[in-house]
C-alpha cells in the first residue's frame, strides 16, 4: 500500500513528508513490530502505537478510550474557562448558561464523537461525571444532588444519549449519501456483512447496530438494506428526537416522581426549566427563592439511605423530612399556629 501511494505521488509529481508519516500495526501483539522497517521511496517511515489524524487519536487497538478521556478534560476545561470569564453560576440565569453549554462546550468536547467505538462503560462514565458536574454547577446544586434531578431540572440529556443521538444522525448521513462515493460503498458492504454473518463485535458498524436496537430504530436499517430507502433528513431527525430524547426525558421524569412520591402526570412532567428558571428570567426579585426551591427539590429526590444530619447529629434517610418535621433546630417554627403536624 505504501508503494501504491509512492507511485501515485511520482505520477502526479507531489512528495510525501516522511517525517509526518507513520505506520500503525492494528491489533499487534508482542514486540514483533520492532523488527520491521518501513520506507516510502528512499525515506524511512517509523512505526508507532498511535497517531492523531484530523484531530482524532487513533491507536493500535482501535479503541476510543484515549479520545473520551481527552473529551472529558475538554468538557471541564472549556466550561471552567467560560465561568472564569464572568459567566458565574448564581449570577447568570441557568437558561443562559445552558444555551452556552450546549452551543459551545458540548460541540468542542464531542468533536468526532460519531466515530467513537470500542469504548467501555468506564470510559463513558468518566464523561458522564464531567457532564453532571457542569450541570449541577450551572444550577448551583450540591455535588451530591441526585443526577437524574439535575438533568430533569435543566431539561437536558445525559452525555451517553447525546453521543448516541449524534451517532444515529451520522448513520442517516451515510445512508443518504450518493452511491458514487467510496465511503457509501464501504459502509454498505460492511453493514451487509455484519447483518449476514454477525461475527464482528467491535467497530463502527456493530456499535451503530447496537444503538439502533437500543432505541428501536433498527427496522429502518433493515429497510435500507432491503430496498435502499431511508427517511429524509427532517423526518429522521424527528424520529430520533422522539425515540432518543423524548423517551429518555419521560423515563427520568417517572424516576423523579417515584422518588418524590408524586403522581407521574402532576409534577415532574411539568417543565421545571420553564416554570422555575423561566420565572427567574422574568422576575429577578424571586431568584433566591427559586434557587432555594430547586435545591430542596433536589434533596427530596435523593436515593433513600441513612446518613447523619449535621444540624442535630441524628440519623435520617431524608434531608428535607428531617429538617421540616423532626429537627430540634426547627422546633420553634413547628409551633406556629397553622403549621401542619406530621
Amino acid at each position: 500500500m505504501i508503494d501504491i501511494c509512492y507511485n501515485y505521488s511520482c505520477k502526479w509529481r507531489f512528495e510525501y513528508n516522511a517525517s509526518k508519516c507513520v505506520v500503525i500495526g492494528f491489533n499487534n501483539h508482542g514486540s514483533a513490530h520492532q523488527e520491521r522497517t518501513w520506507s516510502i521511496g528512499n525515506d524511512v517511515v517509523t512505526e508507532t502505537n498511535s497517531y492523531t489524524h484530523l484531530g482524532l487519536l487513533c491507536d493500535e487497538f482501535m479503541s476510543s478510550s484515549a479520545l473520551m478521556d481527552e473529551s472529558a478534560k475538554k468538557l471541564r476545561g472549556t466550561f471552567g474557562s467560560i465561568i472564569s470569564c464572568g459567566f458565574t453560576p448564581g449570577e447568570i440565569n441557568p437558561l443562559t448558561l445552558r444555551n452556552i453549554y450546549c452551543s459551545v462546550v458540548l460541540p468542542k468536547a464531542l468533536y468526532g464523537a460519531p466515530l467513537w467505538s470500542n469504548y467501555s462503560r468506564t470510559d463513558m462514565r468518566s464523561l458522564e461525571v464531567s457532564h453532571r458536574k457542569c450541570l449541577k454547577q450551572i444550577q448551583t446544586l450540591s455535588p451530591s444532588c441526585d443526577t437524574t434531578f439535575s438533568l430533569v431540572s435543566l431539561d437536558i440529556e445525559s452525555l451517553e444519549e447525546i453521543v448516541d443521538f449524534n451517532k444515529l444522525q451520522f448513520l442517516g448521513q451515510l445512508c443518504r449519501l450518493s452511491p458514487d462515493h467510496i465511503a457509501k460503498q464501504v459502509f454498505v458492504h460492511r453493514l451487509i456483512r455484519h447483518l449476514t454473518h454477525g461475527n464482528v463485535v467491535f467497530g463502527f458498524i456493530p456499535d451503530i447496530w447496537r444503538i439502533a436496537k437500543k432505541y428501536h430504530v433498527d427496522h429502518f436499517i433493515i429497510e435500507f438494506v432491503n430496498s435502499g430507502d431511508f427517511p429524509v433528513k427532517s423526518v429522521w431527525k424527528r424520529i430520533l428526537k422522539k425515540n432518543v430524547k423524548d423517551s429518555s426525558k419521560h423515563r427520568r421524569a417517572i424516576t423523579c416522581n417515584e422518588r418524590f412520591n408524586a403522581k407521574v402526570d402532576t409534577f415532574f412532567q411539568l417543565s421545571i426549566k420553564d416554570n422555575f428558571w423561566g420565572t427567574v428570567k422574568k422576575n429577578l426579585n424571586v431568584a433566591k427563592y427559586c434557587y432555594s426551591a430547586i435545591r430542596l427539590l433536589g434533596y427530596s429526590v435523593w436515593r433513600q439511605f441513612p446518613y447523619r444530619y449535621k444540624y442535630c447529629d441524628k440519623l435520617s434517610d431524608s434531608y428535607v423530612t428531617r429538617a421540616i418535621w423532626f429537627c430540634e433546630k426547627t422546633a420553634n417554627i413547628r409551633q406556629v399556629p397553622g403549621f401542619c403536624q406530621p
